[in-house]
């Protein structure tokens, strides 16, 4: 377990500014992709919270290798050996960050159930939930 690395601002956000659906980092360019979900559902899985990013930052965080399963499904393999099952409302999001950024930029928190993604000049924020997710209201995952 480590602290979390840097580049993540006290309020727990990225640095990076996310315009229109593009993701920029400076030492990688512009990624197209999906802007964050905000379905109004902040509980475990769906969106994440600015207080859990801001909580988070003080609490240790462990590398961990993403696989998709499929739907909504995901496994973690985190440095201690670890495995954990869990569940994202924005899997599309999750897997282009994984994709443009690679698994080593990936890190858990379990108390606040997050998932960072590395981007250079920040951490993307997933919300992981242990259980299956309740529908959201608005879906474009």
């Amino acid at each position: 377990m480590r602290s979390m690395p840097q580049g993540i601002d006290k309020m727990g956000a990225s640095k990076s500014p996310s315009y229109r659906g593009f993701f920029f980092a400076p030492e990688r360019g512009i990624m197209p992709g999906k802007p964050a979900r905000h379905c109004g559902n902040y509980s475990p899985g769906h969106t994440a919270h600015f207080i859990q990013g801001l909580r988070s930052v003080e609490k240790q965080w462990i590398k961990a290798r993403v696989e998709f399963l499929g739907s909504n499904l995901f496994r973690l393999i985190l440095e201690d050996g670890q495995v954990l099952i869990r569940f994202n409302h924005e899997p599309g999001r999750l897997l282009e960050h994984l994709e443009w950024f690679g698994q080593e930029s990936a890190w858990f928190q379990e108390d606040f159930y997050l998932l960072g993604i590395e981007t250079g000049t920040g951490r993307a924020m997933f919300s992981l939930s242990c259980d299956p997710l309740a529908v959201c209201d608005r879906h474009n995952a």
